[in-house]
């Protein structure tokens, strides 16, 4: 694991730490403010982006070794880009900003579930598919938050999304098998299923099952294959 920081060294802190589990080796890295909130904003009289914009902090990874992957991050901007990664397991949590991942290349090894928490702010996660999680759990509060599985679904997968004020978008494989008993739903709002135009699957026997339980409590929800693509608007292609 390699750590490049460019950060304010005054009033930010930056804690590096291998431990062990067992016979697992564990890397912990820690990245919080020294002072308060209320003390940033009684010395600068206010609090805006540059304040975090300033501090930039880079991790490499490892390829071909097995990884369980957990981060937890808050105010600020956050991108993971997880090609040619061996992840076992992978839970994320955005409390408010701007968070994306990318993972464009298929995960060598399957994960039996994976999680993604966006408390407050605006998410874009790509290659779903490529994850390999058999069970998928995504859980946002406020914002909006886009879904792309890419154009083929690896393995049988369930969905469990959950948004309570906003916009979720969901693209779902081309080749995927959508379970006819999936639930999209929404509260208070609007749904909008492109799943109900039908499939034209070249073998429904050996093609991958992918099942939803989606709802929005208040907001849109917006449900379409991949290959309409409203990528287009959603990632500026």
């Amino acid at each position: 694991v390699r750590v490049e920081a460019n950060y304010d060294e005054a009033t930010y802190e930056l804690t590096k730490s291998y431990d062990m589990e067992g016979d697992t080796p564990v890397f912990r890295l820690k990245f919080r403010s020294t002072i308060s909130f209320w003390r940033r904003i009684a010395q600068d009289g206010n609090f805006s982006d540059a304040d975090i914009a300033m501090n930039e902090i880079t991790v490499f990874l490892p390829e071909e070794t097995p990884i369980v992957l957990r981060a937890k991050m808050a105010k600020g901007e956050g991108e993971m880009l997880l090609d040619d990664l061996v992840l076992t397991e992978f839970v994320t949590e955005g409390r408010m900003g701007e968070y994306s991942f990318s993972m464009d290349t298929p995960n060598p090894v399957t994960m039996e579930s994976s999680s993604i928490t966006l408390a407050m702010g605006e998410g874009t996660f790509r290659g779903l598919s490529n994850l390999r999680a058999r069970e998928l759990e995504i859980q946002g509060s406020m914002g909006e938050i886009r879904l792309d599985f890419g154009s083929t679904l690896l393995v049988d997968t369930a969905v469990l999304a959950r948004m309570k004020m906003g916009e979720m978008s969901i693209e779902v494989p081309d080749d995927a098998l959508y379970d006819p008993e999936s639930r999209v739903k929404a509260t208070m709002g609007e749904v909008n299923n492109g799943m109900k135009r039908g499939q034209r699957i070249a073998d429904p026997e050996l093609a991958r099952r992918i099942s939803l339980d989606a709802a929005v409590l208040m907001g849109e929800i917006r449900l379409e294959p991949f290959r309409v693509r409203p990528g287009s608007r959603m990632y500026g292609q």
